[in-house]
């Protein structure tokens, strides 16, 4: 029921916050047509064991333009960051690290800005482009992630990949070979 959120300064420990879709649960979920300032929070998770759902530190379902998340700490969980079918969202020095599948994956998403964030030691994949478009990087660092640190998969439109500091690039897309 709001149309624009500014969550700062906050700890959230071994949070499973509202269930969203496919019965997933998120510390800080971001609907339709809201706008959210995030900054400077402390979110530390727990992997879910029993593989019925996956724990996400944020996730923006369908979220308003203009949305941005800058300096948060994300550890731990099943997912740091899902942005699915979300617009002109911008992510600016986020640390997100020890996640069991991916510091952050975008789905379907477009006109997106990554700039000084550090993805590291997640468990699957660092950074997940899947089915994007319009995407800006700047200066991002994807380190020791399982088995890929940048993994693109039909995403077009992707500029400034030249300016990531990762252990490996892989894509199946052959538009950004």
């Amino acid at each position: 029921a709001f149309s624009e959120v500014k969550i700062n300064l906050n700890l959230i420990e071994n949070g499973t916050g509202k269930a969203g879709e496919n019965r997933n649960y998120a510390s800080i979920l971001v609907g339709r047509g809201c706008k959210i300032n995030m900054w400077k929070n402390r979110i530390y998770l727990q992997p879910q064991r029993n593989g019925n759902y996956e724990t996400y530190g944020v996730q923006f379902n369908y979220a308003s333009k203009g949305s941005i998340v800058s300096k948060n700490i994300i550890h731990g969980g099943n997912v740091g960051v899902y942005l699915k079918e979300t617009s002109s969202v911008s992510l600016y020095s986020n640390e997100l690290k020890w996640t069991k599948k991916f510091g952050c994956y975008c789905f379907k998403s477009n006109m997106l800005e990554f700039t000084g964030n550090l993805f590291m030691s997640n468990d699957s994949c660092g950074f997940m482009l899947d089915n994007c478009s319009n995407i800006k990087s700047w200066r991002n660092a994807a380190l020791w992630n399982g088995t890929k640190d940048v993994w693109l998969v039909q995403s077009r439109s992707v500029d400034g990949l030249n300016s990531f500091i990762s252990n490996s690039f892989t894509s199946s897309d052959s538009s950004q070979t």
